[in-house]
């Protein structure tokens, strides 16, 4: 009987982890994010013109500012579900999440040393990744990170049973799924190999340390050369998964990519370096991250909401003030051409009284004209005649 309570109070708690989510993914959906509208653009390019681009229209060149894994998943519910159909993904990401409750419920079985408690703690650890509203959110948003939490989870959970493995040939397989999995989490976001890190880390660090199992090797030498094994398996199989997507990159753009750039950008597309590392110098609120850095190029930047702190200097302050002015008020690129074309002077001017008839006749060329045109077009080809300036642009001779 208390074994029957305990698979119940599981089900109840992972009834609520969905029921939840799914409240949310109903009730609060969210579009709005850019990120969100380049991975459905991208799934729909996909689906419709079989090729990864994140273009709206022809022609739909290759792309590479994006990561493949979540755009594949978009393309997979949308070719279920039908494209663009924003709602199915949700609540697919509401199943997801409710998953990675259920994975850090075993991590914390796992990781209680007193048989007694693990339950206590497994149960602790579901009920407080149930009621968790800061990863719960995500999955009414289209974005990666639902995907996310639930491959770093996935990874501490087989990097658990790596360490925990009876045989050290068990422990190769389980290091070889988890870079597995977190080869496939950098496919949908690139920092998911931070997580990867940690994992190389605690493994280097369990070198000094007797292995708890007596099957597993023991003195330094020993250890020195399963860690260093176990971390070949890691680092080998995480780096197959990234091996198609360096040799497509390779030869689209004749560049050594493996994950996505830094900033987003395309092949020789401009980057504003300089600015970006202006804000590292001074933005320490993340109130300053919406206006000055994820709105670049879509809305202007207050000047006056500037701090004190970016500045050193009042020459610099002038200077930024000056730039932010250009940037919130572009140049037109044709009136800027348009203003550098050479103007008449006064002596080809025509005078103000006459500028409409001017400007009639040469919308509407005179007879004369037809005529003189008539008789150069009749000139033979050997001696064809200058062509004369178009008047009122250039000066006379």
């Amino acid at each position: 009987m208390p074994q029957q309570r305990k698979w119940i109070a599981y089900a109840l708690l992972l009834c609520a982890a969905f029921s939840f989510r799914l409240w949310v993914a109903r009730k609060l959906p969210n579009d709005n994010p850019e990120d969100g509208k380049v991975y459905a653009q991208l799934a729909r390019n996909l689906l419709e013109q079989h090729v990864y681009s994140h273009a709206s229209a022809p022609p739909y060149l290759p792309s590479l500012i994006r990561l493949p894994g979540y755009s594949i998943f978009l393309a997979a519910i949308y070719s279920i579900c039908g494209h663009g159909n924003n709602t199915a993904v949700r609540i697919v990401q509401a199943l997801l999440d409710t998953l990675t409750c259920a994975l850090i419920a075993t991590i914390a079985c796992y990781w209680e040393p007193d048989q007694k408690r693990k339950r206590a703690a497994s149960l602790a650890a579901l009920a407080l990744a149930v009621a968790c509203p800061f990863t719960a959110i995500y999955v009414a948003t289209v974005l990666t990170e639902t995907w996310a939490s639930l491959f770093a989870v996935a990874l501490c959970l087989v990097a658990t049973l790596a360490f925990r493995a009876p045989s050290f040939k068990r422990s190769l397989w389980y290091w070889m799924i988890a870079g597995l999995v977190a080869g496939v989490s950098v496919f949908f976001r690139p920092d998911s190999g931070l997580f990867v890190a940690a994992v190389g880390l605690t493994l280097l660090s369990t070198i000094p340390f007797k292995p708890q199992n007596a099957t597993l090797p023991d003195g330094p030498a020993r250890r020195l050369f399963m860690v260093v094994a176990q971390g070949a398996v890691l680092s080998a199989a995480f780096a197959v998964v990234l091996v198609p997507r360096t040799v497509r990159n390779w030869r689209e753009f004749q560049l050594l990519q493996p994950l996505a750039p830094t900033h987003g950008e395309m092949p020789g597309e401009f980057v504003p370096f300089g600015y970006y590392k202006w804000l590292r110098t001074w933005v320490d609120d993340r109130k300053y991250t919406e206006p000055m850095l994820w709105s670049l190029d879509e809305s202007e930047i207050d000047i006056d909401q500037l701090p004190e702190a970016a500045f050193d200097s009042p020459e610099e302050r002038a200077r930024v003030v000056e730039l932010l002015k250009q940037y919130n008020d572009p140049v037109d690129p044709d009136a800027a051409v348009a203003n550098e074309q050479p103007q008449p002077d006064d002596s080809t001017a025509s005078p103000p009284e006459s500028s409409t008839q001017a400007g009639s006749a040469k919308e509407t060329p005179a007879p004369e004209a037809d005529e003189d045109a008539q008789a150069d077009s009749e000139k033979p080809a050997a001696e064809p005649a200058p062509p004369e300036p178009e008047a009122g642009r250039f000066p006379a001779p």
